[in-house]
């Protein structure tokens, strides 16, 4: 806890405080997010730039990874909206790979630390240490998967059981996913897919670091801006004749 108290970064949900209650388990407090979660967020805010939110993410998680710390909870559940619509992410599990951050206490097994099906196979087959910043880029790869399509990872299993079978078969987040099979909301994003299945490498090692995937997003912003702009350019000619 005083570790993510001490970050400080506008794509960080401030940590003020804890306290413990009646029962004894510890409650975190941190500014109240009226918004919600990104998820819900993109569900009553439709036409809000995707692209936005997820870059806002991304330097959030660079900004982690460079203190030499970890997420190890990646999801749309866990990344609040502020009120002037900047992501933040919140609900750490973990932040360094020897000091637990924040774990609820009815979390008895490493399985739980985190939520399954964002977490890389590596944390869940137990192949490797424990979660790294390889693995918040797979659970990165899903949440963009999640805010672009509105497709949970692995929507297709119904238990972990089921899960760790399609793991064992070397299966994508997406079950058709592959360079050239993209769910069609993806379309609208030239090169957005191919960061998803760059980010699902079975190999940790060979997965982008977040800021290989920043330079993409500030493209992609400016293209879908640079749209936006023709397209009102359009429509006043169009009215004015």
């Amino acid at each position: 806890m005083s570790t993510w108290s001490k970050l400080k970064h506008d794509n960080i949900l401030p940590l003020l405080g804890f306290f413990f209650s009646s029962s004894l388990s510890v409650s975190l407090v941190t500014p109240w997010m009226e918004q919600g979660d990104a998820p819900n967020y993109l569900k009553g805010h439709p036409h809000t730039c995707r692209v936005n939110l997820l870059l806002g993410i991304t330097k959030g998680l660079a900004y982690i990874h460079s203190q030499g710390l970890y997420h190890g909870d990646l999801k749309g559940g866990n990344i609040l909206i502020s009120d002037e619509g900047r992501p933040m992410l919140s609900s750490f599990t973990r932040t360094t790979s020897h000091n637990l951050s924040f774990i609820e206490s009815n979390t008895p097994t490493r399985i739980r630390l985190g939520t399954t099906r964002w977490m890389a196979p590596e944390v869940i087959m137990e192949s490797a240490p424990g979660v790294t910043p390889k693995s918040d880029m797979w659970a990165l790869g899903c949440v963009f998967l999640e805010l672009i399509a509105s497709i949970l990872p692995y929507h297709h299993c119904q238990n972990v059981n089921q899960l760790i079978l399609t793991l064992i078969a070397d299966q994508y987040p997406y079950p058709q996913a592959s360079l050239t099979s993209e769910p069609l909301p993806f379309k609208q994003y030239p090169g957005l897919w191919s960061v998803c299945i760059r980010c699902w490498d079975f190999t940790p090692s060979s997965r982008p670091q977040c800021q290989d995937i920043q330079g993409l997003l500030t493209w992609l912003k400016s293209v879908l801006f640079a749209r936006t702009v023709r397209f009102n350019m359009s429509t006043h000619k169009n009215a004015d004749i």
